[in-house]
């Protein structure tokens, strides 16, 4: 279940987002739009809250060190409280080369501001993977060995993390990696 709104959060960002983010113009403007790079969730914890879900590799939003369940808690000094994720992204976009900023806090509880210009966001769309399963690779996973494969999916922090796990995935699928080869990498810090 909580995969399947993962999945669909990802499609209704994307789908929310592309308009500006990967058109040239908005329909009856004359400047370009961009954004910095980041797609916002609500905290399932708490409803209330905005957690930044993912971070576009090489975005503005990655060069300032901004990363995955991070809290957005102001947008330009805004408050985002009762905001929409639709809401939220008008809000961070603009046009291209004019800057916002994000007051963001982090797992410590450290509250800082972060200055970003806008830019093209170049980035594919941001991939959620559930846990993979015999079906999807033919291969069989141990409970412990399932648990590991979560933990280390919900800790990938950018786009560029993503890529290469789902690299790795494909080719174990492919058989051109063993499990044991796969679990190792899992183990590695990439």
């Amino acid at each position: 279940m909580r995969t399947k709104r993962i999945l669909v959060l990802i499609l209704y960002g994307i789908l929310a987002m592309a308009p500006m983010s990967l058109l040239p113009y908005r329909a009856g403007a004359t400047e370009a739009f961009g954004g910095v790079g980041v797609l916002l969730d609500f905290d399932p914890q708490d409803p209330n809250s905005v957690l930044i879900f993912s971070v576009t590799y090489k975005s503005p939003a990655d060069k300032a060190k901004i990363r995955r369940g991070e809290r957005l808690l102001k947008i330009d000094a805004v408050d985002v409280t009762g905001l929409t994720l639709q809401q939220l992204s008008e809000k961070i976009r603009g046009p291209l080369g004019s800057q916002v900023t994000l007051t963001l806090q982090g797992a410590g509880g450290a509250v800082r501001d972060v200055p970003l210009v806008r830019d093209a966001i170049k980035g594919g769309p941001v991939i959620a993977m559930p846990p993979p399963n015999m079906a999807s690779t033919g291969v069989f996973f141990t409970a412990e060995e399932k648990e590991i494969l979560k933990k280390k999916i919900v800790g990938l922090t950018t786009d560029e993390q993503r890529e290469k796990m789902l690299n790795l995935l494909k080719a174990l699928k492919a058989k051109q990696i063993t499990k044991t080869q796969f679990m190792g990498f899992l183990k590695s810090d990439f």
